[in-house]
C-alpha cells in the first residue's frame, strides 16, 4: 500500500504497490519527489514465515522512491527500524496518553493517535501527531479469508470487509466522528 504525504496533510491510498508501480516509473524522480512524499504501510499482521517478504517488499519500495513507513505493531519497529525510512506510528499503536507518545517518539517521527480521544486528550499530547477525524475503524484481522465483502451479524448489521495481503479485515459498520 502506498501512503502520500503532502505538505500539510497524508493522504493514505489503499492501492496495492504493484498497482502503483506503473504510475511511478513512468513519472521522472524528481517530478515525483517534488509533488509528494511516497510512503509505504506495513499490514498489521506478519508472522514471521513472511517476515522475509516483507523485508523484500520494503526494498523494492525504497527503490521506487518510497521515503517513509507507517507502522502499527509494536513487533514491527525493528523491521521498520532497519529498513531506513522515516517512520510514523499508526493509530493501531493505541497512542492514549502523553507518556505513550514520548516513549513511542524513540522510534517514529510522529504518530496517529487514537480515534477514540477527546480534544482535551489530543491536545495533552505533546509530541508530533495527526489525528483520524472519520471513518471506519477496523475491528479485527483474520488468517483465513471470508471471501465476501460483507459480513452480517446475528442482528443484521452489516460490518464491510476487506481483503489485504492475503487477510481480511473486518471493519465497524459504524463510522466514527
Amino acid at each position: 500500500f502506498v501512503l502520500l504525504f503532502g505538505t500539510t496533510m497524508a493522504t493514505i491510498l489503499t492501492t496495492p504497490i504493484e498497482k502503483v508501480t506503473r504510475f511511478i516509473k513512468d513519472m521522472p524522480k524528481d517530478k515525483l519527489q517534488k509533488a509528494c512524499q511516497l510512503g509505504a504501510i506495513l499490514p498489521p499482521v506478519i508472522p514471521d514465515d513472511e517476515m522475509d517478504a516483507v523485508r523484500k517488499k520494503i526494498e523494492k519500495a525504497k527503490s521506487m522512491g518510497v521515503s517513509h513507513l507507517l507502522v502499527g505493531n509494536v513487533g514491527h519497529i525493528e523491521l521498520a527500524k532497519n529498513s531506513g525510512l522515516k517512520l510514523h506510528g499508526d493509530f493501531r499503536l493505541n497512542t492514549f496518553s502523553n507518556a505513550t507518545a514520548i516513549l513511542l517518539s524513540e522510534h517514529f517521527e510522529d504518530i496517529i493517535t487514537a480515534p477514540e480521544l477527546t480534544l482535551a486528550q489530543i491536545r495533552d499530547i505533546k509530541i508530533e501527531k495527526s489525528v483520524c477525524v472519520y471513518g471506519k475503524i477496523p475491528l479485527m484481522v483474520l488468517e483465513n479469508p471470508i471471501n465476501t465483502g460483507l459480513l452480517t451479524d446475528r442482528r443484521g448489521v452489516n460490518f464491510p470487509v476487506k481483503s489485504e495481503g492475503g487477510r481480511d479485515i473486518i471493519f465497524n459498520s459504524v463510522p466514527f466522528y
